[in-house]
């Protein structure tokens, strides 16, 4: 039998198959991209006067310089869409160049993963459940998992799209607009009788036997 220390592969063949490994991490994850397939693509980072392919070979500069293991975590979080719960990606802070703009790192990953029409980073805001968030901001890295993020709305957003209720005033669930004083919070309510409608009169009547 040949001694334990054996190996029957040639000298580098480890490496090697660890370098295809992630780069077939790498090939996995660009063409999960949000935008993939699709014709308005171009239009989505046209802001940054960036092409295709100026994107992709800046995606794979970034993502390879990920190990194994992150590369493997953020393939789990963008593959079930952020269904599998899933640690953070640490990347240094340092901003990537793309066409003729810089920008942060968890912005590229949010905007090909995500949101692509995302565009500054204030519009982003970390999960408690992330480990940066109680981080000190001093760290030279910072993680850049797309879903330990959430999207600020601004003031022009449309209403969410799971919202049960209509604007309309007339079809607006009954408000019962009862105050209650700070200082005696066992006392009874202070109610001002014109307050009430007719049907708000019974329901308050009601709860109150």
């Amino acid at each position: 039998h040949p001694p334990s220390f054996f190996s029957p592969h040639p000298p580098g063949y480890n490496r090697r198959m660890f370098r295809c490994k992630r780069s077939g991490l790498v090939r996995r994850l660009w063409q999960s991209r949000v935008a993939a397939g699709h014709g308005q693509e171009a239009d989505d980072w046209s802001d940054l006067a960036a092409s295709l392919n100026e994107l992709k070979s800046l995606t794979h500069w970034l993502l390879k310089r990920l190990k194994e293991k992150p590369l493997e975590v953020l393939a789990q979080a963008v593959e079930s869409s952020g269904g599998l719960h899933t640690a953070c990606v640490y990347m240094a802070k340092n901003e990537v160049r793309l066409g003729r703009h810089t920008l942060a790192p968890q912005i590229l990953l949010c905007r090909l993963f995500r949101w692509p029409d995302l565009k500054h980073l204030f519009e982003l805001k970390r999960l408690y459940s992330c480990e940066s968030f109680s981080r000190s901001t001093d760290n030279a890295t910072v993680c850049c998992n797309p879903y330990h993020f959430s999207r600020l709305c601004g003031p022009d957003s449309p209403p969410p799209p799971y919202s049960r209720f209509s604007t309309n005033d007339e079809e607006k669930p009954l408000e019962c607009t009862v105050s209650y004083s700070e200082t005696e919070a066992t006392s009874s309510p202070n109610i001002t009788p014109g307050d009430f409608s007719a049907e708000q009169h019974l329901m308050f009547s009601l709860l109150v036997l």
